[in-house]
């Protein structure tokens, strides 16, 4: 439960390298009851593009971010924040893909001294289509 909002720069937009970024990051937290908490953090990302043969793409997506400002002490919050998604979408038919992915998320506590990790393998199903509405 929380708004997360953005401001930065980003570089890039070429056939693979589709953007690099970096961010300052503002969070307003409402996840604990009664306690309106913000954060502060400084954000770099990626989002890259390959297509192997037409209908196939190999990508990836991801950021670190780095916390630096909390208006006040919850053990819970993070302090560091690792995500990497790569994905293999190849096109079914029309605009619907579907792929195997892998994601590896890494992220410390600020009331923690050691990292926590996990690793998901899936597969997804995307529907992908512009609607026109502006």
């Amino acid at each position: 439960n929380l708004i997360r909002t953005n401001a930065g720069i980003s570089l890039f937009d070429n056939q693979v390298i589709k953007s690099l970024y970096l961010t300052g990051v503002y969070e307003y937290d409402f996840t604990y009851s009664g306690e309106k908490l913000s954060k502060l953090a400084a954000e770099i990302g990626w989002r890259l593009e390959y297509g192997i043969r037409d209908g196939i793409t190999l990508s990836s997506n991801g950021y670190y971010r780095e916390y630096f400002s909390y208006s006040q002490f919850i053990s819970t919050d993070l302090e560091r924040d690792f995500s990497a998604v790569v994905r293999l979408d190849t096109n079914l038919w029309g605009d619907l893909t579907m792929g195997p992915y892998v994601q590896y998320r890494r992220a410390r506590a600020r009331g923690a001294d050691v990292y926590g990790s996990n690793f998901v393998m899936g597969i997804s199903f995307n529907y992908i289509t512009t609607f026109g509405l502006l």
